[in-house]
């Protein structure tokens, strides 16, 4: 399978749109915030939701027209894991719903199959250290296309320039597709749910949403986080904050959305060893 590294298609501007096709070290998003609303948890168990689930078996409801595009950022060297490969291409073990893959290839299947419903138009990755195109279109491949969206891939040749440079090109990826907003998350954060995408989206789509919405763990601030366009030009250009300081400076401005899972990353060998061994 060859990589699509085209520039996405515009896309018509509603809400019902089947998607097409669409990190640097400690690349995080949020920072401390006073307390802004909330939206619920969804009720029920843990378990992800069905593949064919649309927003309105979710019971939300949408801005006409709002849609957004996923980005997962997959740029960064990874220089504090100091393993036999990048952190992103170590393997996890299987579990009762994934088989064994790699980081990078578990962190997609959360983000292409959130991206695959609405309001999702679209997912890009974005890349930069590490060539993971043909990894990861060869991961989606292999696991559940039918039911995910086919990520576009963007290269960042910068990256070692920080975060903000892939932030803003996966800015630049949704702005071309037409999307009111962008719900960004990381390549090393395997235990994100497609619940956790679909719930931040569905904050920042819904009448009246805010600009930003955070997915929060126990009460702290984590990824994805989602950003309407009217934000977007108040993004860095340069340096590792990304969204952070945006998100820290205008808690007002800040939906935090209950999220299940678990936003921990794998940074170190340690990190991986504990999930080896979980």
């Amino acid at each position: 399978m060859t990589a699509d590294t085209s520039e996405p298609a515009a896309l018509p501007r509603h809400g019902r749109v089947a998607p097409r096709g669409v990190t640097g070290d400690d690349e995080r998003f949020t920072g401390r915030m006073s307390a802004p609303p909330t939206t619920q948890p969804d009720d029920g168990d843990n378990r992800e939701r069905d593949d064919h689930v649309d927003q309105h078996e979710r019971g939300v409801a949408h801005i006409d027209g709002a849609t957004a595009v996923g980005v997962l950022l997959a740029a960064g060297a990874g220089t504090r894991f100091d393993g036999a490969t990048h952190k992103l291409l170590a393997v996890l073990p299987a579990t009762a719903s994934r088989p064994a893959e790699t980081v990078a290839a578990r962190s997609l299947a959360a983000a292409a199959t959130a991206a695959s419903r609405p309001p999702f138009v679209g997912l890009v990755v974005v890349t930069g250290a590490v060539d993971l195109g043909g990894h990861l279109l060869a991961a989606h491949g292999a696991g559940h296309a039918a039911r995910a969206a086919t990520p576009s891939l963007v290269h960042n040749e910068h990256w070692e320039d920080g975060q903000a440079g892939s932030v803003r090109l996966g800015v630049d990826a949704a702005r071309r597709l037409g999307a009111d907003v962008v719900v960004i998350g990381l390549a090393d954060q395997p235990d994100v749910t497609v619940e956790s995408w679909l719930a931040v989206a569905d904050a920042a789509t819904a009448p009246g949403a805010r600009p930003i919405a955070v997915a929060t763990y126990g009460g702290r601030p984590r990824n994805p986080v989602a950003l309407h366009r009217q934000v977007w030009n108040e993004l860095p250009a340069t340096g590792d904050t990304g969204a952070r300081d945006l998100i820290r400076l205008s808690p007002s401005r800040v939906t935090q959305v209950p999220s299940r899972g678990s936003p921990a990353d794998i940074d170190t060998v340690e990190d991986l060893a504990r999930w080896q061994n979980s």
